[in-house]
């Protein structure tokens, strides 16, 4: 399936680092029912509820049937919130912060488009709270934040970065978003370059009775 092929190569995780909308800068989890942990940063229970309820959006209720496909998404989140663990902890060392002047210009950015209110009816229609979403957007850019620091994204595009994004589907795609793919493209090898130089640097503990717990549950 899709989902166990992105798995096997390693782009689900980086690509939910990227996409799904915690704490802020200088605060961490309490550990209260740790799933995860690393140098005196957790991740909680309530951590992955809450993102397992984002990465769920983009599937159909239908698709959730299939245990093996179940299985895989619920793996995926956990791989991303470890991965998420790793970078915050990179960030922690190198005193990396996000302001509060940060976040609330991304909300803003959210809700524009939205009549008074009307973004916060939108999540709710989603069952998600704007709580929720603040937390997890919070530490989306907190995670884009740290990125930035070791992959210099402002640097231009080289003939080098679209000849190696070529062999995507890039046919009929507008300049804009030819760019943005290729931008993507460099980032994600950048980031498993990255990810292989920190192997071992950091231990990241599982709760593994806690973790079995959660998959021996129903549909997500």
């Amino acid at each position: 399936m899709l989902i166990q092929r992105m798995l096997k190569k390693g782009l689900l995780p980086f690509l939910l680092l990227l996409f799904l909308a915690g704490c802020m800068g200088g605060e961490k989890e309490t550990s209260a029912t740790w799933l995860l942990s690393c140098k005196g940063r957790w991740v909680t229970v309530g951590d992955y509820q809450d993102a397992l309820k984002l990465a769920l959006q983009g599937y159909p209720y239908e698709g959730l049937s299939r245990t093996d496909e179940v299985v895989a998404i619920r793996e995926g989140v956990l791989h991303q919130l470890q991965e998420e663990l790793l970078i915050l902890c990179l960030a922690d060392e190198k005193g990396i912060l996000l302001g509060e002047a940060e976040l609330d210009k991304a909300v803003q950015n959210a809700r524009k488009g939205y009549p008074e209110g009307g973004f916060e009816k939108e999540l709710m229609s989603r069952g998600i709270s704007l709580a929720m979403w603040k937390r997890r957007l919070a530490k989306r850019l907190w995670v884009e934040k740290t990125l930035a620091t070791e992959f210099v994204l402002e640097r231009p595009l080289t003939y080098k970065d679209f000849q190696a994004a070529s062999g995507e589907r890039t046919q009929g795609l507008s300049e804009q978003a030819l760019i943005h793919r290729v931008k993507r493209s460099r980032m994600e090898t950048g980031y498993r370059s990255w990810r292989q130089e920190v192997e071992g640097k950091y231990s990241i503990d599982v709760n593994g009775k806690l973790w079995e717990k959660i998959l021996e549950e129903g549909r997500p």
